[in-house]
């Protein structure tokens, strides 16, 4: 008995770009999985690590992802000549909210954040190299290597020169590398 043939649904490149989402989320899922018993077995957090490994794959795959931040939080966003949405992976699984979910969550972003900060943004090369740098310092300040905090902190500034909230960051490792000699 023959088949008979239906029309697809869509395109074949729209059911090729859901296929490689869909692989996406099960590496992500697993990656989370991974990243939850690691944080809670070194009671360390490790801040990105999944939005970086999902655009890195996504890249590859040629598909048009974007790291981005909020306040407090990152994901990252699927932009193209046709569609944009952001992609929410710091969860159990995957979900899709609007720019207007981020403006309060995690948290609320005020009138000085918006001028100062590049909040909801594509980041280029540039700003994702400064972010990883940020992280970096991070970790070095949690280690109590404070100079080399302040070095990855400064180097934040080269991708983000009107960012506010460095500052503190960089003061606080001047005051501990004078004061915890």
């Amino acid at each position: 008995m023959r088949r008979k043939k239906t029309k697809p649904v869509g395109s074949r490149k729209t059911a090729i770009l859901l296929g490689g989402m869909v692989a996406l989320v099960c590496v992500c899922s697993a990656v989370f999985a991974v990243r939850v018993y690691h944080t809670r077995a070194t009671q360390e957090l490790k801040p990105w690590t999944l939005e970086d490994l999902a655009v890195a794959l996504g890249r590859r795959c040629g598909y048009p992802l974007y790291l981005v931040a909020s306040k407090g939080h990152a994901f990252f966003r699927w932009e193209d000549d046709k569609e944009r949405f952001n992609v929410e992976a710091a969860i159990r699984g995957t979900d899709i909210y609007p720019d207007e979910h981020y403006h309060t969550y995690p948290f609320t972003i005020t009138e000085t954040d918006w001028r100062h900060e590049k909040f909801l943004q594509n980041h280029t090369p540039v700003e994702e190299l400064s972010t990883f740098m940020f992280l970096r310092g991070v970790c070095f300040w949690a280690h109590n290597r404070f100079k080399e905090a302040e070095e990855a902190f400064t180097y934040y500034l080269r991708g983000f020169p009107e960012s506010q909230f460095i500052w503190a960051y960089i003061a606080e490792c001047q005051w501990r590398m004078n004061h915890e000699k």
